[in-house]
């Protein structure tokens, strides 16, 4: 018998076979086509339902209770799950799906890192602007909201701010040559190659070098055997000892 799922706006929540019970005694649940799937009846609200389940001695968990109590936006993202990966240059290596709250500041994440974990479309993937694909985070099927309250605090205070907004281009690795500038939907990292010009680590779009720019002198094949040659006819014509 597959546990009990109420889809609310923010995403399902799963309930214990008495809060079931008791919430359709209350009149609160409207069933689906599914059996034990159930959305919440026409006019009725999620503080009712809280109410109801505390009333019967059936609560809903404190971290739920938050989640509830949260925009809509902000209690979406304690469904997302994440694939993050972290290869054998970092002290703990491998991967873990976890839920939004492993991104909290605690854990060394920016806020410009939980807007654009926030904004990953499913199956597409973050890239750790510091420590480049060495970490790397991609989101895949979401899950029933985490039980947690800590966690849970986490996703609702540090992702209010993240929601909705688009995400920071990334900023320039250590030594990257020129800054960042939006093109085509790329933020460009220029890399100086040591022909002179400026290759993009992302898109491997090119630029010439500014003014501004130090640019190595490389000599062409042509010049090269031009040298060469001069060399050859210098050393022909010092006297030999």
């Amino acid at each position: 018998m597959p546990d009990p799922i109420l889809h609310t706006p923010a995403g399902p929540l799963a309930l214990t076979a008495e809060q079931e019970w008791l919430l359709l005694q209350a009149g609160l649940l409207c069933e689906r086509d599914a059996r034990a799937t159930y959305d919440l009846d026409t006019g009725r609200t999620m503080a009712e339902l809280v109410d109801a389940c505390a009333a019967g001695g059936q609560p809903l968990g404190a971290a739920v209770q938050v989640w509830l109590a949260a925009p809509a936006p902000v209690a979406a993202l304690a469904c997302r799950r994440y694939l993050a990966v972290w290869d054998a240059s970092h002290l703990q290596p491998g991967e873990q799906v976890v839920d939004a709250g492993a991104f909290g500041a605690a854990a060394g994440y920016s806020a410009a890192d939980r807007r654009a974990i926030a904004a990953l479309p499913l199956g597409e993937l973050w890239e750790c602007p510091d420590r480049g694909p060495a970490h790397t985070v991609r989101r895949v099927a979401d899950a029933p909201p985490v039980a947690d309250l800590a966690r849970m605090v986490t996703i609702v205070g540090e992702f209010a701010d993240a929601v909705g907004k688009a995400p920071a281009a990334p900023a320039p690795r250590p030594g990257a040559g020129a800054a960042p500038a939006a093109a085509q939907g790329c933020a460009h990292d220029y890399q100086q190659s040591p022909m002179g010009y400026w290759r993009c680590q992302y898109c491997s779009q090119e630029r010439a070098a500014t003014a501004e720019e130090t640019v190595p002198w490389w000599p062409s094949a042509a010049e090269q055997q031009r040298a060469s040659e001069a060399r050859a006819r210098r050393a022909g014509d010092d006297p030999q000892p």
